[in-house]
């Protein structure tokens, strides 16, 4: 859909859900509204007890206080960002539910978390030049989106398949903002007035070009055609088949594998069926045939033990399951037998998912896949390399951002996840050892980059001239408690960051540890 339909389609939907939209907006607010409020009694209770000088009175039930203030502030964030949810739920099914906006509570954090890194990454891009800024801000817009509507996905993750859903997408999104640059100074002229309908009218708008971008990404029905998710799955349970996570369906159709994707990067039906045989030549013209008999397909060939077929996407489900039936008789009557996608053997099969991908295999391609893997041998000194001169990545940018005055705590985050990904990268790859020497040191190298943070401190008050004499005077400057005190504070919190912002990245690359990566399907 084109700019013109997307904002036809969300002005007309604005009229029946103006007040839903407002409904999950003020639920926002109102639990907004009661946690910082929270956060400023907190932090009033910590003026109290340290009087007008916070600094020089700084102790560890300030550091108590300042870490509850933080986190109540990435709960607010993690919390309004799952009005992506509620959003997407009136777009897809016409449904206002507020229950949509509750989500544990770490994933709150993480969302917070995925907020926060993005602010930062377009922060970084706009010092170096407002354009990059402006191309960092577009391509990274979806990652808001991302975390709330899809849990499992890591910051990382999300950021990342944000900016590949955009690859091509940054210009339309702009001038879809830019769009709205009449309408919102109208706004202005009205004292806000307009801004009663303009809100939920750029809400639906921005989430329904999203939409359409992450059916396009993950190959999901898109919101132009009426085939929902639920006429899918009915289908898959109609004919014995199943869902994967990606709405893909599989399973043996008259006693074939078949794997139907409802959607591709040019929205169409792909089918695949994995068979065997020797008529070739009546094989294709039966595919001649049925191309005149079937309108809809675009394309359908025979190569390397494996059909593809590629069809128009129909609101008519048991079209598919007319082509289904049609081919897979057909193959019977010529004798092909189903067989394994990999070694194009008829042989008993199961599906798996590999790298993302669904594959129909037998045990033996099995074995084989999973023997290959367990061959790349983890190089764990080259391994420790990469680790601190990632870390130590982070670390130089926590010291940089030190100087400039800025919080760093969140920082310890990428110091974890620069000491992780160099890691894996030198070693070749990363096991519970590797992960556990990353954390090590991402450690290390925080307790590393504060004293360096501390040295240029004392270098520039003591106008020195090596910063090898300001270490020197470290150990005289932290006999002072308020400063051994402030640089405790740092450490403690940035080690508390480092943990709040990648305990479930370290979890996820564990739970991969302890599983195949060759993932058997029910």
């Amino acid at each position: 859909m084109d700019r013109v339909g997307i904002k036809l389609w969300a002005k007309e939907k604005t009229r029946s859900n103006k007040w839903n939209i407002w409904k999950g907006f003020l639920a926002i607010f109102a639990a907004s509204l009661g946690l910082s409020f929270i956060a400023l009694l907190l932090f009033s209770v910590m003026i109290d007890i340290g009087g007008s000088s916070y600094y020089d009175t700084f102790t560890f039930m300030d550091l108590a206080v300042t870490v509850g203030v933080f986190a109540l502030y990435f709960l607010v964030i993690g919390f309004s960002v799952n009005i992506y949810r509620y959003i997407k739920k009136i777009v897809q099914d016409d449904i206002a539910d507020l229950n949509e906006l509750r989500a544990p509570i770490g994933q709150y954090f993480k969302q917070g978390f995925g907020v926060l890194a993005v602010g930062l990454i377009c922060v970084l891009g706009t010092l170096a030049f407002v354009v990059p800024g402006i191309i960092l801000g577009l391509g990274l817009s979806m990652t808001p989106y991302l975390l709330a509507n899809y849990p499992s996905l890591s910051i990382f993750e999300a950021i990342t398949t944000s900016w590949k859903m955009m690859q091509g997408k940054k210009m339309k999104c702009f001038v879809l903002f830019f769009s709205f640059y009449g309408w919102i100074l109208l706004s202005t002229v009205t004292l806000g007035i307009l801004f009663i309908w303009l809100l939920p009218y750029m809400t639906l708008t921005f989430n329904k070009f999203f939409l359409e971008n992450e059916n396009e990404f993950y190959g999901v029905v898109n919101s132009n055609n009426n085939v929902s998710s639920n006429d899918i799955e009915e289908f898959a349970l109609l004919n014995n088949l199943k869902l994967d996570t990606r709405n893909n369906v599989y399973g043996m159709f008259n006693d074939y594998p078949v794997v139907v994707m409802f959607g591709s990067a040019n929205n169409d039906l792909i089918i695949t069926i994995d068979t065997i045989g020797e008529d070739r030549t009546a094989l294709d013209e039966y595919f001649n045939n049925l191309r005149t008999i079937l309108t809809n397909i675009k394309t359908i060939n025979y190569s390397n033990g494996t059909i593809t077929l590629s069809a128009l996407r129909s609101e008519e489900l048991h079209e598919v399951y007319e082509i289904l039936n049609r081919i897979t008789l057909k193959l019977r009557d010529l004798g092909f037998l189903p067989s394994c996608g990999t070694c194009h053997i008829n042989k008993p099969t199961s599906f798996y998912e590999y790298h993302g991908q669904l594959m129909n295999m037998c045990d033996d391609c099995r074995d084989a896949i999973s023997t290959q893997a367990e061959e790349i041998v983890e190089d764990s000194s080259r391994g420790i390399i990469g680790a601190v001169a990632g870390a130590l990545i982070g670390g130089v940018l926590w010291a940089l951002v030190y100087q400039i005055g800025f919080i760093v705590a969140f920082l310890g985050y990428l110091i974890v996840f620069l000491a992780i990904n160099g890691y894996q990268r030198m070693a070749g790859k990363i096991s519970k050892k590797g992960l556990i020497i990353s954390i090590i040191c991402s450690v290390l190298v925080l307790f590393f980059a504060e004293s360096i943070s501390l040295g240029l401190k004392i270098k520039d008050l003591m106008q020195l001239q090596s910063i090898f004499t300001a270490f020197s005077y470290i150990p005289y400057f932290l006999s002072f408690s308020e400063i051994f005190a402030i640089v405790v504070r740092d450490i403690v919190l940035g080690l508390i960051f480092m943990g709040l912002g990648s305990w479930q990245y370290i979890y996820k690359i564990k739970k991969s540890l302890d599983e195949e990566n060759l993932n058997k399907l029910d």
